[in-house]
Order: structure tokens, then sequence, then C-alpha cells
């Protein structure tokens, strides 16, 4: 099926889209060789990124096998391209070295890069510098038009939502010409493209938390103001990368099963997205740990469930007291048992009690517990019950503790206490956002997946 642009304000809009595969076809040469041109395909691929296919060689010498940091493009419809390797574009087939020491050079390549620019060349990624972006998600759309019971509020039709988020900049949520909507950052500081590609990701990781289902870059554009051919006034490019999120719903995105849909945050979405970016900064084990369990479907249950103890571990100890006594005590009390025992049996008694200060998996998760009591109540009916069935599960899974004990929970116990699990660390993040109690409690009380998990 051809392709189809079509002219929207300051957009050339193709269908070409980061969840899908297709094929640019045009010619190709390096920055230092500009006359070298190659003609090839360049093939996207959503999990692997592009592989560009060449009917020849480019080479920057005879005996050079060392990766292209940039490939340059003009596609057959005349779009520029711009190929990046953040650790050089290699060969899929490299050089085979013969016994004279030259390259046997075949008569082509291909070569496969991780990030594809469309619309601009560049001589390096360095010239590369986003002064905005724009993120067009999967299921966005109905996130920003899922609206909370009773009278729905009055939404421009160009634009939904306007606000500043620090000293970011702004964000922007649009409502495009044909319905759809898309998120746009207006930066106060310029930014590189491996850090715009970072806050892309951690938009979306955001856009999934409230939407309470994986979602998946479909387009990200990036406005731009200088490059190696122009004259440094602003325009946009878009960017494609391999993405690995999968969206396996294909039912649109209704209201209860989403924690929280844009009408219920509405003007603190600023500030919102201004704090989950300070979290990121702060707790990226977190939240790498539930994102990795949340939207990874091939997981086994244990897996899933261990991914949500470390995840909630890793909050504890960011969040909470981390030991039991103050260290400087601790350190007397240590040193104290090592003078009461003999010599060579120090250095043992000493990496036994090298954690001994620090709260327990049990104590942890009763802390966390009871700070969300109120909420988490409504979805266990035996608080001590749950944590120790919760500690002995970890125990069992991680070190095969405990072979028939009836505390350890399997089968679709084992599925249950995972999504409580999961519910303990998202009330954990919406605390940290700002959210206040009642609030999170109606939106995990009305949401789809955990009204399986209520008494």
């Amino acid at each position: 099926m051809a392709k189809v642009a079509v002219t929207y304000g300051l957009w050339l809009i193709q269908d070409d889209n980061m969840k899908e595969a297709f094929v640019l076809k045009g010619k190709w040469w390096t920055p230092a060789y500009p006359d070298n041109v190659i003609t090839g395909d360049m093939n996207f691929d959503p999990s692997k990124g592009a592989i560009l296919n060449l009917g020849g060689m480019l080479r920057e010498s005879d005996t050079c096998a060392m990766p292209f940091k940039i490939v340059l493009g003009e596609t057959v419809d005349g779009r520029a391209i711009t190929l990046i390797g953040s650790s050089g574009i290699w060969l899929e087939h490299p050089y085979r070295i013969v016994d004279d020491g030259e390259p046997d050079v075949p008569t082509c390549s291909a070569l496969c890069a991780d990030v594809l620019v469309i619309g601009k060349h560049y001589g390096s990624q360095e010239e590369i510098e986003f002064k905005g972006l724009t993120i067009d998600l999967s299921y966005l759309t109905d996130w920003v038009k899922g609206m909370e019971p009773g009278p729905a509020p009055s939404l421009p039709r160009a634009l939904a939502l306007d606000c500043d988020i620090g000293v970011i900049g702004k964000l922007i949520i649009g409502s495009e010409g044909d319905g759809s909507c898309r998120l746009t950052m207006d930066l106060n500081n310029e930014i590189g493209l491996d850090q715009g590609i970072e806050m892309v990701r951690q938009l979306r990781n955001l856009m999934a938390l409230f939407m309470h289902r994986s979602t998946h870059e479909v387009r990200v554009w990036g406005a731009v103001g200088r490059g190696a051919d122009d004259d440094g006034s602003k325009m946009k490019v878009e960017v494609f990368y391999p993405s690995f999120a999968n969206d396996r719903e294909a039912n649109p995105l209704e209201l209860e099963d989403m924690l929280l849909p844009l009408s219920s945050i509405g003007a603190d979405m600023g500030n919102m997205v201004s704090k989950w970016f300070a979290i990121n900064e702060n707790m990226t084990q977190v939240l790498d740990l539930y994102f990795a369990a949340s939207q990874s479907a091939e997981l086994f249950q244990a897996t899933r469930f261990l991914m949500y103890m470390q995840a909630i571990e890793a909050y504890h100890r960011h969040r909470y007291r981390n030991f039991e006594v103050e260290p400087e005590e601790h350190r007397r009390r240590v040193a104290v048992i090592l003078e009461s025992i003999p010599e060579q049996y120090r250095e043992w008694m000493r990496d036994g009690l090298e954690y001994s200060n620090e709260p327990s998996h049990g104590q942890r998760l009763k802390e966390i517990y009871d700070d969300l009591r109120e909420t988490m109540d409504e979805f266990v009916d035996d608080r001590k019950k749950f944590v120790f069935q919760l500690t002995r599960t970890r125990n069992h899974l991680t070190h095969l503790e405990g072979n028939g004990d009836d505390m350890v929970l399997k089968g679709s116990d084992l599925v249950l206490a995972t999504m409580r699990l999961r519910l303990m660390l998202e009330l954990c993040l919406l605390k940290e956002l700002g959210i206040e109690r009642d609030r999170m409690r109606n939106a995990v009380m009305r949401n789809t997946m955990f009204s399986q998990i209520r008494i």
C-alpha cells in the first residue's frame, strides 16, 4: 500500500511509525566521503532498529573496518536521513582479512544503526539539540478523553492542557485535526539526542502508570535548530529507535481500566510531570523493576513476584529509615561481640553481622503497608498473615527455603498476592507524585484489575 503524506500546519506527516516495520529506498554516504554515494534500502524494525542494506561498500579507506558514527542519506522522495550509532554503526557482516593483510571487501554490505532521524542531515550526534519534543503514544487519545462521572470539562478543540513543568519548561497536551492527541514539551534548555530519548521514555512510563496499561511510542518529533546543512532556523525532525514495549491490548482504553485519566488530574498535571522527572533521578531501580514487571507479559509469575518484592525493598531503602539503631551504636555493638569470641571466628562473625542493623524484609513490608493501610485493608483481610506469606514466599523462591511450608504462596494465591504487591507499589508511586489519600483510594477502588482482589 502506498504511503500517504498529509500536510497539517508545520507538519508533513508520513504514516511511517515506530510500531510497524517500513522501508526507505534511497542513496547513502558518510559525512567524511560525501562523493562515495551508494544506493540501498533502509529497513526499520520496531524491535531491532534501522538496518541499511547497500549495493556497495561505505568505507572511509580500503583498510578501515571501524564502525561509522554517522551515515547520511536521501530517500527517493527527497527526505534527508541521518543514521546514528551510539557505539558506531557496525557492519552486520564485517570485513574478512585475507592472508596478505588486506581486507577482502565484499560487493555489498549491511549496516545496523541505533537511531534514525528523518528530516535533517547531521555531521555528528553532538550537533543534535532538541528545543522541544512531541510524542504520540498508543492509547493517549483514550486517556485524554476519558472523563470522570459528572459534567465533562470544556476543552478547546486544539488544546486539552497547557501547564508548566518547573525548570524543564512547558507541557502541552494537544488535539490534532483528526481528533488524536499528542504530548509536546517546550524545553527551557536544549538537550541532546540521548537525553531527549530518555525524557520520552520517562514520560511514556508516567502515562503507562496513569493509563494502567503498557503504552508505546508511535511517533516522536524533535524541534531542532542546528545542523550541518542549514542556517540554524527552527524546524522539526522525526526520530525512530527500537522499542521493546508490546501493545497486546486490542480494545480501547476505558475509564475503568485507568488509574488516573487526565480529567481527574487537570491542572496538577504539570506538577506531577515535574515530580516524575525528579523521581526518575532518585529511584531508577524502583522504576525499572516496576515497569519491567508490570509491562512484560512473558514473565513467569514467580519472577514477576520477586521483581515487585525487590522494587518495594528498594523503595523502602530510599524513603524509610534503613537501620535499627544509629550506625555508630551498631559499630560499638559489633566491636563488643567480636571481642567476646575467639579470634579464629571473628572474620566469620563480622561477615554475618554486616547487615544485622538493617530492617528485615518483613519489617520493610509492614512499614510500607501501615502507611497505606487505609487503602490496603480494602484488599487484604489479614495484614500480619499477608506480610508473613510474602516474606516466606520470597525466601522460598530466592533461597529454596520452606519446601512444604503452607505459608509459601503458589498457583492462584501467588497470582493474587502479586497483584496486591503491584497495588502497594503503585500506591507508593502515586504518593510520590503528591496525590492525596482519598484520590489514591478512589483511583484503585474503581480500577478493573484491582476489583478482582478486593475483599
